[in-house]
């Protein structure tokens, strides 16, 4: 699964920032629940997985283990984008010393689907160095994406014709090339972006039903099932992370009462908001 939501560390010294780096690479090869990088903008440590509450506990340990001081940040959820048709496309760069023409074709997948390439020319069309460099310089693109510089996933890419020159082809080129061919097929496959939508189970009193249910909407959430048992109600709902982040802190506030809410990732949707 990938990672939904992000929480930035903001180390207070160049040695706890250190020591938050080493702590979590070592754990990120046991524990492949989350993964880190650093922003090179900010400079702060940004750690992402699937659930606020674990990444953290994860945190809260490296600090306490390695002594380490930081402030973290509000959770943030992570955007991706996708495409909703076939497209091709051609990519060439040409330049003293170098020479690489590709063609390809992609279409969607689930999002929730791994990337996946296919070769159409048959390895005795091109050397495998060179169909190594095409594979990675899509999978560069889609890094960056199109719409709003979130990574593209659900695609499956086909590479259907390419031409090299024995003397100044080389695997950069190629892979600048695939580069180029991938960013234009997806500008012109329906881009979107995609937000992951969160399995919701509430329960509270049947006195505050209606608030409840008032409250859900105006955070776009959706009624799936609603059950009473013994004056409780439990309500079962689909709803956009990005609403519901702070969701039992702003009920609790609101109701003065007990309410308790369980979240999990359901699936990607597309998301009618827009990023800058």
């Amino acid at each position: 699964m990938r990672p939904i939501l992000a929480i930035t560390v903001d180390a207070k010294s160049n040695i706890d920032l250190w020591k938050i780096d080493v702590a979590l690479t070592e754990l990120s090869q046991l524990d492949k629940t989350f993964s880190h990088r650093t922003d090179p903008e900010s400079g702060h440590v940004v750690v992402a997985g699937e659930s606020e509450q674990l990444l953290r506990q994860l945190i809260h340990r490296v600090l306490h283990e390695r002594s380490a001081t930081a402030e973290l940040g509000k959770p943030q959820v992570i955007y991706y984008e996708s495409i909703c048709a076939r497209a091709q496309a051609e990519g060439k760069y040409i330049r003293p010393a170098n020479y690489a023409q590709v063609k390809i074709l992609i279409e969607p997948k689930n999002p929730a689907e791994d990337y996946e390439f296919s070769n159409e020319l048959g390895e005795r069309e091109l050397p495998t160095p060179l169909l190594h460099a095409i594979d990675e310089g899509i999978q560069d693109a889609m890094r960056g994406g199109v719409l709003a510089g979130r990574e593209l996933v659900g695609v499956k890419a086909t590479l259907f014709d390419a031409s090299f020159h024995a003397t100044d082809s080389n695997e950069l080129s190629f892979r600048l090339a695939a580069a180029m061919a991938l960013k234009e097929a997806a500008r012109k496959a329906k881009p979107i972006l995609l937000e992951p939508m969160m399995s919701v189970e509430i329960t509270c009193p049947a006195r505050e039903m209606g608030a409840i249910l008032h409250d859900l909407n105006d955070r776009q959430g959706r009624i799936e099932e609603m059950k009473t048992i013994n004056d409780i109600h439990l309500i079962e709902a689909t709803a956009p992370l990005r609403t519901m982040l702070t969701y039992e802190a702003d009920i609790k506030s609101l109701l003065q009462t007990h309410v308790t809410c369980t979240m999990q990732f359901k699936r990607y949707e597309a998301s009618p908001i827009r990023l800058l």
